[in-house]
């Protein structure tokens, strides 16, 4: 019996670390359901919008959480560049022109 005390003592912090890591893999599975956040998000849809509790909560009981999918929304899909290089792609004669019939069109109001 005094070994397997000497064991667990000298084990526990990995089995805590060991549980802890299958804990944070559990909660990165997506288990929103329950969730402070989610509650108050399904709060205020419901409450702003008219949205159906039941339907939202039943949508988040079904996310998962794709870190892979998070981590490539998190970085830019390009170099940043400074606005001399994205002026030629966005300010054409051809958009002016459309903004200055739109202007005409809508300047009364």
């Amino acid at each position: 019996m005094q070994a397997v005390r000497n064991w667990a003592a000298r084990c526990a912090p990995w089995i805590g670390a060991v549980g802890l890591f299958g804990a944070v893999q559990l909660a990165h599975a997506g288990d929103y359901d329950g969730s402070p956040q989610v509650t108050e998000f399904v709060l205020q849809m419901s409450r702003d919008y008219g949205f159906a509790p039941e339907q939202l909560n039943g949508v988040f009981r079904e996310v998962q959480r794709k870190q892979s999918i998070l981590d490539a929304i998190s970085r830019p899909a390009e170099r940043v560049k400074p606005w001399k290089e994205y002026r030629p792609m966005f300010i054409t004669d051809a958009r002016i022109a459309r903004g200055v019939d739109f202007w005409r069109q809508h300047e009364a109001v």
